[in-house]
Formats: structure tokens, C-alpha cells, sequence
């Protein structure tokens, strides 16, 4: 850890500080809900939004690689590779800048799985901080509220600037970009754990013990790495699907309640 790294009393869930930011996200979220109609559309404005998230994504890791990694006590660089940014809420990195310079068809795929997966992966963090999301490095605390809350963000604003859908299209896009991330994942954890490396990407690797809520009663039962990595790829597989599902439930009961309003409009007279 660089020397003079500013530092605090570790925040805890539901303190002033995950409060705070709660807050924000949801006020900048409700801004987004009220404004979707002015929300910038349109392949080059989502490609430069991708763009600039993934701008944000990058130097946001490179501070916090750069952090962790430098020993200043010897004054040697010694990569901690338990923070290798390949884990489930770091794909937003990879994916912003992909997304903004591909085809249309496939920023089309990256895009449904950030207003999906990321979206749900971020707002789970974002609610939900477990054990060793917060420390007592201030740059850290603040590096995954704005992480998470910038994935909430952006998956709100592609889902209000309708530049996804809650169609099956859409849906199949996601899982398409989504699936080939788990087997890249264990792949990497078993090269880790030859090479001696400590690598638990996605939290499914059967050589460290996951906290993720199911995994967990699967590791117990003694599963291999090859049945932690389906059972990561079907419950969160569902997780995604399900933000789908509330989306078009959500689009379904707003146009109904709008079509009610428009014919209440109508006075008898008016339907004469």
C-alpha cells in the first residue's frame, strides 16, 4: 500500500456514508425517470455514453490496482492478483469500451446485459455491501460506491432511453454475452491455482471459500469447480432474466395505467 494513503473508521452498512450514497443514486435515478424523453438516444450517443463510462471504469481501476499492488515499505511493485479485475462486477470495464467502438448488433448485446446482469450486480453491492466491500482506504470506499453506482446508473439510462428493450431479443443478447464470462472465469481460477495464484474470480472457485448465498450450500456439499461454475451460471443466469421479467412487468402496468388516464380523459360527450 502506497505510503500516506488516507485513511478512516471502516464505513458500515447502512451508515451515514452507504446511506449517503443510497441516496444520490436513487435521486439521480429518479432525475433519469422524470427526463427519460431527453435522455440522449441513438447509436452514437450510447456508443459515446459506453465511452465515457468505461473511462470512468478505467481509471477508477487503475487507481485502485495501483494502490493495492505498490509496497511501500520495500518499495517494490508486488501485483495482488486477488484483485484481478475480471470478477462479475468488473465486466463493465471490459465490456464499456468494447461496446463503444463494435457493430451495432453486438454494442446491442452489451448493452442488455449492463441494463441486466450489471445492472443487478451493482445494485446488489450497492444495497447490500457484504464483508470486505468497505475498509478503511477512503479511495476504496469511494471506488465501489461510484463503481456499483455508476453500473446502477448506467443500466437505468438503458433502460429509460429504450435503448434496450424487455424483449426476447434483448434477453438473448444479454445471455449471449453473459454465458461465455463463467467458463473464461474458471478457466482462469484453475490456472491461478496451478501457477500458485491466488485467483477466486467470480467467487466460484472451489479452491477459497465463497459467501455467495447458494454457492455457498453447494461448496459445502462438495461440489468440483466444473459444478460451482453451473451453479453460478444458472442462479445468476435466472437473476438476469428476472430483471427482464420486472421490466416488462413495469412496462405492462405503466401502459395500462396510461391508457386508463387517456380514456378517463374522454367525456361522454366527447365519445358522441
Amino acid at each position: 500500500m502506497i505510503a500516506g494513503t488516507p485513511r478512516s473508521a471502516v464505513p458500515s452498512r447502512w451508515g451515514i456514508f452507504h446511506c449517503g450514497c443510497l441516496i444520490l443514486v436513487a435521486v439521480l435515478i429518479a432525475a433519469a425517470a422524470v427526463f427519460r424523453k431527453r435522455l440522449p438516444r441513438g447509436e452514437k450517443n450510447v456508443s459515446r455514453i459506453l465511452l465515457a463510462a468505461g473511462i470512468v471504469f478505467i481509471l477508477l481501476e487503475t487507481g485502485k490496482q495501483i494502490l493495492c499492488s505498490f509496497d511501500a515499505e520495500a518499495g517494490v511493485w508486488r501485483y495482488d492478483f486477488s484483485r484481478f479485475p475480471f470478477q462479475f462486477c468488473s465486466l463493465p470495464i471490459w465490456l464499456c469500451p468494447i461496446g463503444a467502438f463494435c457493430g451495432e448488433k453486438s454494442r446491442g448485446r452489451i448493452c442488455a446485459f449492463l441494463a441486466s446482469y450489471g445492472l443487478f450486480a451493482g445494485g446488489a453491492v450497492l444495497i447490500w455491501p457484504s464483508g470486505g466491500v468497505f475498509s478503511e482506504i477512503v479511495f476504496l470506499n469511494f471506488h465501489t460506491m461510484i463503481w456499483h453506482g455508476l453500473m446502477v446508473l448506467l443500466g437505468a439510462y438503458l433502460w429509460f432511453s429504450e435503448t434496450v428493450t424487455p424483449s426476447l431479443r434483448d434477453l438473448a443478447g444479454a445471455v449471449i454475452v453473459y454465458l461465455p464470462q463463467c467458463p473464461v472465469a474458471a478457466l482462469l481460477n484453475e490456472a491461478g491455482h496451478r501457477l500458485g495464484l491466488p485467483l477466486d474470480l467470480f467467487h466460484f472457485s472451489p479452491y477459497f471459500q465463497t459467501d455467495t448465498p447458494l454457492l455457498s450450500a453447494v461448496q459445502k456439499a462438495g461440489a468440483n469447480g466444473f459444478v460451482m461454475m453451473l451453479s453460478f451460471m444458472a442462479v445468476f443466469g435466472l437473476l438476469g432474466a428476472s430483471v427482464f421479467a420486472a421490466a416488462a412487468l413495469i412496462r405492462l402496468l405503466f401502459t395500462k395505467t396510461k391508457s386508463k388516464n387517456t380514456n378517463a380523459d374522454f367525456s361522454p360527450e366527447d365519445k358522441k
